[in-house]
């Protein structure tokens, strides 16, 4: 299949790229001239590259391996990638098309470079910072009613959408979230992060309805390997700078290469009636569990104290008075929101 790529170069897009050459497809990869950095890319098509068995070099994350491999029990809705030695492919080697996502006319210039049977749409800005709330919105709900609706001019019928578990909510009341849960729009549970792909994802369903071919993917917290700033960076960063405390809550976790599989294992469309929307979550882990299975697999000392009662509010009183005054720091009362809520995904 000809495939159009968005976000192909971000930790998910880059996975995804990765396994769908290998099944044999045709890829043109979405990218920001100037703006964009093959680096991440180009560390995982190295990763795909190299041999994880200790077999001459490898470039794979020893700690991450060993962390995937301490989690023996996998959701039956998920079927590990494993990882061979193959070969390399880099981002130079690859058709690129340079695009804004929120200029429309930009989007439909890309879907017309060719004859595409299929969008593959990684592309999402991610942040829980609230001065990036208008920003990630704009470009997360309007980036995909373009991409939607240039589908729908160029004919192009087959949209993957790689949502999040985000939108699926987080609501009030305990209890497993589910792919019916309800939208609970007023929870405080729910991050700006959460509106923008509950949004998104809106204008995806609409594309169904004027005629798009659609499957939809909601990912847990995306863990994994790659050389950059990505969520299982972050988590592992938090743990190795010895922070003392942990979130309370929990939630659904994917790894990369699995999340990847499942997508390009759905393509291509076949039945009319086949299955739209898959929950891509691997592992419900509490945070307690993930940092203390991070630390053992690097090394690291494990957070030892909840974060709950009078540490809570002094740490969410600090992240308050940051937000107010526009200071960035990795802590913020949304995300302190969010991870203090037990939070369980189930089919």
């Amino acid at each position: 299949m000809k495939i159009l790529v968005t976000g192909a170069t971000g930790f998910i897009g880059s996975h995804v790229v990765q396994q769908l050459q290998r099944a044999g497809h045709d890829l043109v990869l979405c990218h920001r001239e100037g703006k964009s950095s093959w680096k991440l890319f180009d560390s995982v098509a190295r990763i795909y590259n190299a041999s994880p068995n200790g077999q001459g070099h490898s470039v794979h994350d020893e700690g991450m391996l060993r962390f995937k491999g301490s989690l023996k029990e996998y959701a039956e809705r998920l079927i590990p990638y494993e990882f061979s030695d193959t070969e390399l492919y880099l981002s130079e080697g690859f058709e690129k098309v340079s695009v804004d996502l929120i200029d429309y006319d930009e989007v439909l210039e890309s879907v017309s470079s060719s004859d595409f049977d299929a969008v593959v749409h990684c592309a999402a800005i991610i942040s829980f910072h609230p001065k990036d709330r208008e920003k990630m919105l704009r470009d997360n709900v309007e980036g995909t009613r373009n991409l939607v609706n240039a589908c729908l001019k160029k004919g192009v019928k087959n949209f993957l959408h790689v949502s999040s578990i985000a939108a699926l909510g987080r609501p009030v009341e305990e209890g497993p979230i589910t792919l019916d849960t309800p939208w609970e729009e007023d929870s405080p549970y729910n991050t700006d992060y959460a509106l923008s792909k509950y949004y998104a994802e809106l204008e995806v369903w609409r594309g169904k309805e004027e005629g798009l071919n659609v499957k939809v993917f909601y990912p847990g917290v995306v863990l994994g390997q790659g050389d950059g700033n990505t969520s299982s960076k972050q988590v592992i960063d938090v743990v190795k700078n010895g922070n003392p405390f942990y979130p309370v809550g929990s939630n659904g976790f994917v790894f990369v290469e699995d999340l990847a599989k499942k997508i390009t294992d759905e393509l291509p469309f076949t039945l009319a009636n086949e299955k739209q929307r898959f929950l891509c979550v691997s592992h419900n882990l509490t945070f307690e569990k993930l940092i203390i299975s991070v630390a053992d697999a690097y090394g690291y000392k494990p957070a030892k104290w909840p974060l709950k009662g009078t540490i809570y509010g002094l740490v969410y009183g600090v992240a308050q008075f940051c937000e107010w005054f526009g200071i960035r720091i990795p802590i913020t009362t949304e995300l302190m929101k969010s991870t203090s809520k037990a939070s369980v995904y189930k089919d």
